[in-house]
């Protein structure tokens, strides 16, 4: 189907096209392209929407086929039927004025306009009049959900200029929870402001966040319902304390809920930025941001914030550019090494995860896979303050012959002796044992002279996340990490031996012996390690008490139950499995214990990279020159987290190629 338009005067980077859209006298919808200069400051609208189906449970072929007809520069021209359902619906709103649409404004088979006009998203969006934003057809609680939703009792406009509000996260939600409550929704009313939320693919998608971000002016149209950008946010406030109420048995908790949620959260920390006139981030730490957003072409999860990014930095030679020639990892490589250069301490390495979870392959290890969420959840959180290496400055080069590779400055400060499972369910008994013979042995293991291994252990499990690093060094038994480790030495008792598990209970002093000898612990429990797990022992009275403790199941769930599980050992138990989950715990030939992605495995090195704030994993292959590494993931080593390795001054880097 050839496109029925004159060619754009390329490169220019002021022109585009605009539409006036209308009917024919046989009712058909019609549309006529102009060419404008942006430069000209023309007066126009631009439309938000997704090419597929408008709705989550819309998935059938018949989206994503252009098979609806228009006439478009008196040329029968076919579009996609949620494009079409939108224009009936803003001709039906009188809408006349010229309107800029991606698919109609844009030649699509003519990759050098393509590129051309996908740079200027930015100036379209940021200069046109308003922004239609078109959700969908309505559904029969739209009303209730759109009038549930402006009743959240709280001025969004006085909240945006509250900008140290908006900005911090705790404040925020504290305001959020009191609005909340004076707005006495019925449950109800709850289920349709978050179904309304989650039934609409417009929140998914990644080209829609510099869409809105950009936009003078939003307004949103479901079916022949107008929505104000305010009440959308609301509903958004909504979807983040819906767990506050009964409501929530009634409500699905899945991807769409997450993408409802970080609407608000995205516009106000947009909004707030315009306020304080802050920077913007580089194009990789922007596609890092959006992560979870959807695109159907990979490369559009770059492309598409590359308008809200800043695509030059002072370390790397060239410009990010959109460029629909260059394959998916090229892409992704030039995005993550402007992320690497436009952030502190290498954090982006922390981006690419688990790398057997990618979806696009043939990445360099040091890549990100911009499809997928990083999995697991980074070790780096806003509470730490890891410095491992981060007083040197960061050294980054590359290669004229190939992009996919980098260069860092490295210190071998380690290699990996032995490994286990760091998290494991009740189910598997062998778990505890593992990680209990791993750091039986006090000599193979690091010590300060204050820290005791019970407290190592309760640090490393928990990648210090607690503030345990804050503590007075004597006071090195926390009931939380007590309890939990009785909870899970004991769970794994009864899952080998009923009876002995059962009489460990009862008396864990005079069945110690016997309970560590049943999982394959006895004689190894260093007396530290023995003191923590027989105080924890002091909270549980029951099997029962045990069992559910062992899962980490929250004080609400059982009335029995809530007298055992007190808030530190829930709050351990949480921190565990958000650290440990699809991680492994280490221990190196110098004697350090630590964390690393589940690819990790003995003979692995453990480098300190010039400028980093964590260590990383690094593997190499006997084929490769002896500097020559695959990137493994990021690392929690106890001992080196804080500077300590770094403070030497003799340490010596050396260039590490990585790819």
């Amino acid at each position: 189907m050839p496109y029925p338009c004159l060619p754009l005067p390329l490169p220019s980077q002021s022109s585009i096209r605009v539409l006036n859209i209308g009917r024919d006298p046989l009712r058909r919808i019609t549309a006529r392209a102009s060419i404008v200069e942006l430069d000209a400051s023309p007066r126009y609208r631009c439309l938000s929407y997704t090419w597929d189906g408008a709705r989550y449970c819309d998935v059938d072929d018949s989206w994503t086929k252009p098979e609806q007809a228009i006439v478009f520069n008196n040329t029968i021209f076919y579009i996609r039927k949620n494009l079409y359902a939108a224009l009936l619906q803003l001709l039906d709103f009188g809408v006349t004025e010229p309107i800029w649409i991606d698919a109609l404004s844009i030649d699509q088979t003519n990759i050098t306009e393509r590129n051309n006009q996908v740079s200027q998203m930015g100036r379209i969006f940021e200069g046109a009049e308003t922004v239609s934003v078109w959700l969908g057809k309505e559904e029969a609680n739209t009303a209730l959900a759109i009038r549930s939703m402006e009743k959240f009792a709280i001025d969004v406009d006085r909240l945006v200029d509250d900008v140290s509000t908006v900005t911090d996260i705790s404040s925020l939600y504290d305001l959020l929870k009191k609005a909340f409550a004076r707005s006495n929704y019925t449950d109800d009313e709850l289920v349709a402001s978050i179904d309304f939320m989650t039934t609409y693919r417009w929140f998914s998608r990644v080209w829609t966040v510099q869409e809105t971000c950009l936009a003078a002016s939003i307004e949103f149209f479901c079916g022949s319902k107008k929505i104000d950008m305010g009440t959308i946010i609301k509903g958004s406030f909504i979807s983040n304390l819906w767990g506050l109420t009964s409501a929530w048995a009634r409500l699905n908790s899945g991807e769409e809920l997450g993408w409802a949620r970080s609407f608000s959260a995205n516009m106000m920390g947009e909004l707030a930025g315009r306020k304080t006139d802050s920077t913007r981030p580089s194009v990789g730490i922007t596609a890092q941001l959006y992560r979870s957003r959807r695109a159907a072409d990979p490369r559009d999860k770059v492309f598409a914030v590359a308008s809200i990014s800043t695509l030059e930095n002072k370390w790397i030679s060239k410009p990010f550019e959109i460029d629909y020639g260059k394959t998916v990892q090229t892409v992704f490589s030039q995005a993550a090494l402007h992320g690497l250069a436009g952030v502190r301490g290498l954090e982006s390495l922390s981006d690419v995860g688990d790398r057997s979870a990618n979806m696009i392959p043939n990445l360099p290890t040091w890549v990100p896979d911009y499809t997928r969420d990083v999995f697991p959840g980074r070790l780096l959180r806003n509470r730490n303050e890891f410095c491992a290496a981060s007083r040197f400055q960061t050294v980054i080069h590359t290669t004229k012959e190939n992009s996919d590779v980098i260069i860092l400055q490295g210190h071998h400060f380690d290699t990996i002796a032995s490994v286990c499972n760091a998290f494991w369910t009740p189910e598997d008994p062998g778990g505890v044992s593992d990680m209990l013979r791993l750091i039986s042995d006090v000599q193979s293991v690091r010590l300060s002279d204050s820290e005791s291994l019970s407290m190592l252990l309760e640090r490393t499990m928990i990648a210090d996340d607690n503030d345990c690093s804050k503590r007075d060094p004597g006071d090195d038994r926390s009931s939380g990490f007590q309890r939990w480790l009785f909870s899970q030495v004991c769970n794994a008792v009864l899952m080998q031996n009923h009876e002995i598990g059962v009489a460990f209970i009862r008396d864990p002093h005079s069945n110690l012996e016997s309970a560590l000898q049943m999982i394959g612990c006895a004689g190894c429990l260093e007396e530290t390690l023995r003191d923590s797990l027989l105080q924890g022992a002091q909270q549980c009275a029951s099997e029962e008490s045990v069992r559910l403790a062992a899962r980490g199941r929250r004080p609400f769930v059982d009335s029995a139950y809530a007298s055992f599980m007190d808030t530190q050992l829930y709050e351990y138990y949480s921190d565990w499995e958000a650290v440990c989950q699809y991680r492994k715990l280490l221990r190196t030939q110098g004697r350090y214990i630590g964390l690393a992605l589940s690819c990790a495995q003995p003979e692995d090195r453990v480098y300190l990279l010039q400028g980093a704030i964590v260590p990383h994993i690094f593997r190499h292959q006997p084929k490769d020159e002896e500097n020559v590494l695959d990137f493994e993931g990021e690392s929690y080593v106890h001992g080196i987290m804080y500077g300590e390795a770094a403070s030497n001054d003799n340490l010596e880097f050396q260039r590490i190629t990585i790819y």
